[in-house]
């Protein structure tokens, strides 16, 4: 059974049931982003702008809070037991983190937060909503009611036909790194991508979506930066690896004697300023970009943002659809605030604000800039499903092996 007939058949099982809204069925083949409120304990799922099932949940109570954020399905088990409390049921379960959190059916669900943590569904929801995903669905959870809007802005390529990839060639991309001896990331030639020619046209096969997040360069990039930087001055730190070590220590002492700094032998931002100055790199990037696809890490690279003390905010934007080369996106904002630790290496101000509050995705996209290469780059892998995730924070502690970009959002 293909999607429209699903969903067709889904929204006259949802309305015959009366236990939740459904809208309209949707007869297009737009990505489904599911969003979890916390307040209203509703789960609304969108394909594309439209929503098309909602349902009451039950989320975790006090003590087992929920966490906010962006998420992907990670795993999906018709059933499942909980490793962590007493072996508890979970069926049509849906993992949005491996350290436990996951939406699932239940026979128990009150209308208020009482779950350890998960998003409980009723069963026959669960059951509908298992069938409609797939793998790598993006799940937003956030305290406020949201829902996707449409958004185009330059910052956002479009996405080059398969026509246009194949006839690309071999074209050498120079990332925007900052060592020297650097090769360049080639992007896949016709030979390279797999396509077959039929009397219909030249086709490759589908890809799966690109999953893009863009942050702030926190102190793990900026740690590797300061010991490309000192090894390439001659103060010999050892590996570029992002940890400072006693050998990183000493390096960065003897530099910051030379250069007239106080010789701590911790990395501070004049530190990273300074490195950069001698170095003659120019101004330090303050955001960095990865890309990630089938949870697998693909390149990144710094960026340059207009007016680093500002915050970028959290958002998500994705392509729902891909018409004659142009990408047509959908952008969500949630709630967040800077961690305090990321003020500490970079230009952000400190945030005073006792509460999390939206910045404008538009005016965060307004000071991206990305060079030619890297927006050549990102249109010739972007496909229906693609998305970038933004945040201040950098890569979270639920970001790792077999995941996409999970960003945890800050309340107070």
């Amino acid at each position: 059974m293909d999607r429209r007939s699903f969903l067709g058949l889904l929204s006259v099982s949802l309305l015959a049931s009366g236990g939740m809204r459904e809208a309209v069925a949707s007869s297009s083949k737009e990505p489904l982003t599911i969003c979890v409120s916390l307040d209203a304990q509703r789960l609304v799922v969108f394909s594309g702008l439209d929503e098309i099932a909602s349902s009451p949940i039950s989320s975790g109570k006090s003590g087992h809070t929920t966490p906010t954020g962006i998420f992907s399905i990670l795993d999906k088990r018709t059933f499942h037991r909980s490793n962590i409390y007493s072996n508890a049921p979970m069926p049509h379960m849906q993992r949005l983190t491996w350290s436990g959190i996951a939406l699932h059916a239940s026979n128990h669900v009150p209308g208020y937060a009482a779950s350890h943590g998960c998003v409980r569904m009723p069963n026959d929801f669960a059951r509908d909503l298992f069938a409609m995903t797939q793998l790598q669905a993006h799940v937003v959870v956030t305290h406020e009611s949201i829902r996707p809007r449409p958004i185009r802005h330059r910052a956002l390529p479009d996405a080059l036909t398969p026509y246009d990839r194949l006839m690309a060639g071999n074209l050498e991309l120079r990332l925007d790194t900052h060592d020297p001896h650097a090769e360049g990331v080639e992007v896949a030639s016709a030979d390279q991508m797999t396509a077959t020619a039929t009397d219909a046209g030249s086709a490759e096969p589908p890809r799966s979506p690109l999953r893009l997040f863009l942050t702030r360069r926190t102190h793990r990039e900026l740690t590797q930066d300061a010991q490309q930087l000192l090894n390439t001055l001659g103060f010999d730190a050892g590996a570029a690896d992002g940890f400072a070590g006693p050998r990183t220590a000493d390096a960065l002492r003897r530099f910051q004697e030379e250069a007239g700094l106080t010789p701590s032998g911790y990395l501070a931002k004049a530190d990273i300023d300074a490195l950069y100055e001698a170095a003659g790199k120019g101004d330090v990037p303050a955001g960095h970009l990865y890309a990630r696809r089938d949870f697998v890490p693909i390149f990144d690279m710094p960026v340059h943002l207009k007016s680093p003390e500002r915050p970028l905010g959290a958002h998500l934007v994705t392509v729902s659809a891909v018409t004659a080369g142009r990408a047509t996106w959908t952008g969500l904002s949630l709630s967040d605030r800077p961690a305090p630790s990321v003020a500490g290496l970079t230009a952000l101000e400190p945030d005073a604000s006792p509460t999390a509050a939206q910045v404008d995705l538009a005016s965060t996209l307004d000071r991206l800039q990305l060079t030619p290469a890297i927006s050549d780059r990102l249109s010739r892998e972007l496909t229906v499903g693609s998305s970038l995730a933004i945040s201040d924070n950098g890569l979270g502690t639920e970001t790792g092996k077999g995941t996409d970009f999970i960003v945890l959002t800050r309340r107070g």
